[in-house]
C-alpha cells in the first residue's frame, strides 16, 4: 500500500446521478466518501514516482496542497495504490487500484464540481490512466465515474460531528488569540490589553 494525504468542501443535462447520503450513528455534518479505481500497471509506477515529492519536498508540497487548504469544507483527504491483498505480503492484483478516502462538509455533487473547477490538472495526474475516467471538464460523466464508482462506508470517525471545517478552524484560530490575550492580561498593562482586545474583535469578531 502507497499512500499520500492531504489535511486540512453544476451544470449538467441528462439522468441524476446517485448522490451519498450522510452515514454515522447520529447527525454529523460531515459525510465520508470512499472510491477504489483500477488503474494501468504504468499508470501506477507514475504514481510511484510523483507521489513522494507531492508529500515530502516542499515547494512541490506547497503547490499541490495549497488549492485543497482553500477548500475548507474537506476534514480529511487520502490517497493510496493498492497493489497487493492484503497489502503487506498478499498476493499481486490483476491491476493496481487508486484507494480515495475523504470526509467533507455538505453535497457530494459540489465537492466533486469543486475539485473539477480548482485542481483539474492534479486531477488529470492523479487519474489519467484510470479506466474510464472521463477527465475533470464534463462535470456529469465525472460525477457518474465518482459516485458509481463509491464504495459504502461501513464506518468512519469524526472528532467533533456538529462542527464544519470552518467552524473548527474559526475555533483554533480564536483559541491561539485568546492565549495572546492572556499574556497580555498577566503583564498587567491596562492600556496595551484594551488595544490588544480592539485587535481581537476586529480580527477575530467574525470567528465568535
Amino acid at each position: 500500500m502507497f499512500t499520500v494525504a492531504a489535511h486540512a468542501g453544476i451544470w449538467r443535462i441528462g439522468p441524476p446521478v446517485r448522490t451519498i447520503a450522510p452515514m454515522g450513528n447520529g447527525p454529523t455534518r460531515a459525510q465520508p466518501l470512499m472510491l477504489i479505481t483500477p488503474v494501468r500497471r504504468l499508470w501506477a509506477v507514475w504514481l510511484r514516482l510523483s507521489w513522494p515529492p507531492a508529500e515530502h519536498v516542499w515547494p512541490v508540497r506547497t503547490i499541490t496542497k495549497r488549492p485543497l487548504d482553500r477548500l475548507r469544507f474537506i476534514h480529511f483527504a487520502h490517497w493510496g495504490l493498492l497493489t497487493r491483498m492484503p497489502p503487506r505480503g498478499g498476493r499481486r492484483l490483476p491491476r493496481p487500484y487508486i484507494v480515495f478516502q475523504t470526509n467533507f462538509n455538505g453535497d457530494a455533487n459540489a465537492y466533486i464540481d469543486a475539485f473539477a473547477i480548482l485542481i483539474p490538472s492534479r486531477m488529470r495526474l492523479l487519474y489519467q490512466g484510470a479506466f474510464g475516467f472521463p477527465g475533470p471538464r464534463r462535470r456529469g460523466p465525472l460525477r457518474r465515474f465518482v459516485l458509481g464508482g463509491a464504495e459504502p462506508e461501513p464506518h468512519f470517525y469524526c472528532a467533533y460531528p456538529d462542527a464544519s471545517v470552518k467552524m473548527i478552524l474559526s475555533g483554533l484560530a480564536v483559541e491561539e488569540a485568546l492565549e495572546e490575550l492572556r499574556r497580555a492580561a498577566r503583564a498587567g498593562n491596562d492600556a496595551a490589553f484594551a488595544t490588544r482586545w480592539s485587535r481581537f474583535l476586529v480580527k477575530h469578531g467574525n470567528d465568535l
